[in-house]
C-alpha cells in the first residue's frame, strides 16, 4: 500500500521521491517511475545500488556517469556498454572514450557519437565501419588515415550506405513532422482555452 502511494505521487512529480521513506524510497518501480519524471532524482539510483536502474538514469542526462564513476563499487563493463547503447552520449565522459567495448556499444546505436571516441579507436577499422552501420556520415568522424581508406570509401559509396542515408533522412522527417503536430496540437489545445475563457467572460 505505501508503494501505491509513492507510486501515484512520483508518476505526479518524480521529486516526490525526496520525502518518501524506508525501503519504498530504493523501491525499483518508484526509482524508475521517479526517473522517467525528472533526471534531478538521479542521485537516489545510487542509493539504490541497483545496476538495472543505471540506464533509466542515463536515458535522462549522460553527465551522472561521473557520480557512477565515483561509487564505491563502480557499474560493471557490461553495465557501461548497456548505458552507452541507451545514451552514446556518455562518450563524452573523458573515462570512456578509450574503452572499445563501450564504444562499440555507442555507436552501433548512433554512429556519429564516433567523434567522442579516443584517437586510437577513431583510427580502429571495426569501430568506424560498425559506426558506419549505423549511419554512414561516421567515416567523417574517423582518423584522418580512414577517412581516406580505399576500402571504407567503398563502403561508403555502396548502395547499402546510400539505402542507409535515405532511410535516416526519413526518418529525420517523419520525426520533424511528428513534433509539429505535437506543438500544433498544444496551440490548438491553447487557443481552444483561451476561447472559452473570453467566452466566459
Amino acid at each position: 500500500e505505501d508503494v501505491e502511494i509513492v507510486l501515484d505521487a512520483v508518476k505526479q512529480d518524480g521529486r516526490a521521491l525526496a520525502y518518501a521513506e524506508g525501503w519504498t524510497r530504493t523501491n525499483r518501480e518508484v526509482v524508475r517511475q521517479a526517473l522517467r519524471q525528472t533526471w534531478e532524482v538521479a542521485k537516489f539510483v545510487l542509493e539504490c545500488k541497483q545496476p538495472e536502474l543505471f540506464v533509466e538514469v542515463v536515458k535522462q542526462d549522460w553527465k551522472v556517469v561521473r557520480d557512477l564513476w565515483r561509487m564505491p563499487t563502480p557499474p560493471t563493463q557490461a553495465d557501461w556498454e548497456a548505458m552507452a547503447a541507451a545514451n552514446p552520449d556518455i562518450l563524452q565522459a573523458h573515462e570512456l572514450r578509450g574503452n572499445r567495448a563501450v564504444v562499440l556499444a555507442a555507436v552501433s546505436t548512433r554512429g556519429l557519437a564516433l567523434r567522442w571516441a579516443s584517437p586510437e579507436l577513431r583510427d580502429d577499422e571495426e569501430v568506424v565501419r560498425k559506426a558506419m552501420e549505423s549511419h554512414p556520415e561516421a567515416l567523417w568522424e574517423a582518423s584522418g588515415r580512414l577517412r581516406y581508406d580505399k576500402q571504407l570509401r567503398e563502403i561508403y559509396d555502396s548502395g547499402a550506405m546510400q539505402a542507409r542515408r535515405r532511410k535516416i533522412k526519413t526518418d529525420l522527417e517523419k520525426e520533424e513532422e511528428l513534433e509539429k503536430q505535437a506543438v500544433a496540437a498544444i496551440q490548438a489545445e491553447c487557443d481552444s482555452d483561451l476561447l472559452s475563457e473570453e467566452s466566459g467572460d
